[in-house]
């Protein structure tokens, strides 16, 4: 029991405290002064007399009367700031077919009969009111001076201002004003009811009566309007009106039937989806922006952009006023007060994106000042030198298609046709300067030469010399012999090097004793130095053999070792050369018993020791399968080579006979004196060998060549 009446008593003491703060949360507050503005439980309350309306009293309300006499219709509006959700006009003093019309915001406003309740004064007759066909408050009774009453509630809307005019043909009421401090939650205005993706956006509320610690939160529908799937935006802690700003995020998806509202914490209210649907368009795919930056003064700037979004439409802005419409403009004759940022601008549907190139123009490079030595003695050095411009490189051009870099550089072993015009530019930041010009007078003078011997390709170890040889140097002239650039302390007009290498340059300095004294060099020698070799070898063979047939061609092959790839080659027959002998093969016909045969052989490598050496020698053994005969002078073959069918013509009758290369006796025949038909067509093509024996038994021989 006692668990019981604790209970009781907590939750009595909850309702005691709770329902007190609800009902003193929204209380109304009356408004007394007829005419001005007044700061009412902070709201801004202004109070305008419509056709002079009156004042009163009766039963408790006041001050208002409102009324309708000679058919002109009075009464009172009411502007409120903040805006109200509640309004309460309570009615007294009317009478019998009185009629009460509202406005709300400035437009007419019907009355529902949800919003009459008893007036509450004591002195009311009755409550006799009722709404009329046309939204308006009538009152019906059974006599004139009624004297009815009743409280009109209108809310929760939006009320920022409210009229009360009475239409009635009779006295008129007395009315009292009020107006509930509710929490007031609305939408008021924003900056564009159409916007793009990462567009701000700027939202206006009107609030009042909320609490420390509350949150105001902006919300969006989906793209249909809904806040089934909503999506928070933004929010600020406060506890009145003002004015939220937010950023359309970028993947919101394009629609044009976007809401916007507002939520609180403390209290917890939803605001009414404010206004118009808001359009939300698609925001083009930000461009690259491209250029030929940086540029020298001068220069044409070619501008380039390029969006992923299809559409869309290009523009350019930049320094000094440029505008341009084209996607690739150029901008030509740039100057140094033209660089800065130029933005490429891509565009649809009223939305755009940009992007921004950093454009440097370099100022124009100061022209360069040019100096040489002129005037210079031919085969001397061209000296020339700029200056005058900080930090720059320098090139140079002149004569015969002579180009340089360097601030300062030379120009060796000049001619006559070096003398001329020669131009320098200098370069500061890619920036080309105006050219300056000297002018370079190149004059006879003398000429040194240098000669190594044995000659500019040597063998290792083999000693070295280098003569200087000289043209209009006077008499007296003086000599510095450089190795590899470098002086070697040598001033005679010879100079042995103690030693060399393969690579090494050798030029030598001469200084004229005439008018044109200036140092010139010779043209440098670079040196190639062989190393030693061992000497060739060669050794021969004959093909078949050295022991052959009359006539029967021999092939004699020499083969070589050390002798380089193209050694030289002679024959010798009997120690004596042998003409057109002078291939590593040797072809011979002729052949007698006893030739000696050899080859001499010169290798093609500088450095051979010895580089020529003879071979080994064949002696030859010519069989002439009888007593050795030498060939006869008064045998005749004709036409020879032949096909088989040739004549023999003799001084004397005897034996004819073929024999082969073998020695084989292939034919016999007699012959007589003079010329002797001979077919032998069955022969097969080759060489064979006559052998005539005459009457008196001596004998001869003839080479015979059978053609296809």
């Amino acid at each position: 029991m006692k668990r019981i009446a604790l209970s009781f008593f907590i939750v009595l003491s909850l309702v005691l405290f709770i329902i007190p703060w609800k009902l003193s949360a929204q209380p109304y507050s009356k408004v007394t002064h007829t005419s001005g503005t007044q700061i009412i439980a902070g709201y801004s309350v202004t109070v305008t007399s419509l056709n002079s309306a009156g004042t009163n009293s009766s039963c408790g309300s006041s001050p208002y009367h409102v009324g309708k006499f000679n058919n002109v219709t009075d009464g009172y509006r009411f502007e409120l700031s903040p805006p109200t959700e509640h309004v309460r006009f309570e009615i007294a003093g009317s009478d019998h077919n009185e009629e009460i019309e509202f406005k709300i915001n400035g437009q007419s406003y019907s009355i529902n009969s949800s919003e009459l309740s008893a007036y509450p004064g004591s002195c009311n007759a009755g409550f006799y009111a009722f709404v009329t066909g046309t939204g308006k408050i009538g009152f019906s009774g059974p006599v004139v001076g009624l004297n009815a009453g009743t409280t009109v509630d209108i809310g929760p809307r939006l009320i920022s201002s409210v009229e009360i005019m009475e239409t009635g043909a009779y006295s008129g009421s007395v009315v009292s004003f009020l107006f509930m401090r509710d929490t007031i939650l609305y939408i008021d205005s924003i900056n564009s009811s159409s916007l793009c993706q990462g567009d701000s956006l700027y939202v206006k509320y009107w609030a009042s009566n909320f609490r420390p610690g509350n949150k105001f939160i902006l919300q969006i529908s989906d793209t249909g309007g809904s806040f089934a799937n909503l999506q928070s935006l933004d929010s600020i802690s406060l506890t009145i009106s003002g004015v939220i700003k937010t950023v359309i995020p970028p993947s919101l998806l394009p629609s044009s039937k976007y809401k916007l509202r507002l939520i609180s914490r403390f209290p917890e209210r939803i605001s009414a989806e404010g206004g118009e649907p808001l359009e939300i368009k698609l925001r083009p795919l930000k461009p690259v922006a491209t250029g030929n930056t940086p540029l020298c003064t001068g220069g044409t700037l070619n501008l380039g952009a390029l969006s992923p979004t299809p559409g869309v439409s290009y523009g350019w802005t930049g320094p000094g006023g440029f505008i341009s419409g084209s996607a690739a403009p150029t901008r030509a004759n740039m100057t140094t007060a033209q660089s800065g940022n130029y933005i490429a601008t891509v565009a649809l549907n009223g939305c755009a994106s940009s992007d921004t190139l950093a454009v440097t123009v370099y100022a124009p490079t100061p022209k360069p000042t040019a100096t040489s030595n002129s005037p210079v003695c031919a085969d001397g050095d061209i000296n020339l030198s700029a200056g005058g411009v900080s930090g720059a490189n320098y090139t140079w051009e002149g004569p015969l298609l002579f180009t340089a870099n360097g601030q300062t550089v030379t120009r060796h072993f000049a001619s006559l046709t070096h003398g001329g015009n020669y131009t320098v530019r200098a370069t500061v930041n890619g920036c080309a300067s105006e050219p300056d010009t000297v002018n370079v007078v190149v004059q006879q003078g003398p000429k040194v030469f240098i000669y190594p011997n044995p000659g500019d390709t040597i063998c290792a170890g083999m000693p070295l010399t280098f003569s200087a040889a000289h043209q209009n140097a006077g008499s007296n002239p003086t000599f510095q012999w450089y190795k590899n650039g470098a002086f070697t302390g040598a001033t005679g007009n010879t100079y042995k090097p103690a030693s060399v290498i393969t690579g090494d340059t050798f030029y030598v300095r001469m200084s004229a004793g005439t008018v044109c004294n200036t140092p010139i060099s010779s043209k440098p020698v670079r040196l190639t130095v062989l190393p030693a070799l061992s000497p060739p070898a060669i050794s021969i063979k004959a093909v078949p053999g050295t022991h052959v047939w009359p006539y029967v061609e021999v092939t004699f092959i020499a083969n070589t070792n050390n002798a380089g790839a193209k050694p030289g080659y002679q024959w010798r027959r009997n120690g004596a050369d042998i003409p057109n002998g002078q291939d590593s093969v040797l072809k011979m016909t002729d052949l007698r018993v006893g030739d000696t045969v050899c080859c001499v052989v010169t290798s093609n490598h500088l450095c051979a020791v010895p580089r020529t050496v003879t071979s080994n020698c064949l002696v030859m053994n010519v069989d002439l399968g009888v007593a050795v005969a030498e060939p006869r002078n008064d045998i005749m073959v004709y036409p020879n080579p032949n096909k088989g069918s040739f004549t023999v013509k003799s001084v004397a009758k005897g034996t004819l006979e073929m024999l082969n290369t073998q020695g084989q006796v292939l034919h016999q025949l007699q012959i007589n004196k003079g010329e002797n038909r001979i077919n032998l067509m069955e022969l097969p093509v080759g060489v064979y060998i006559l052998r005539a024996t005459d009457d008196k038994g001596q004998t001869g021989f003839k080479r015979l060549t059978i053609t296809p």
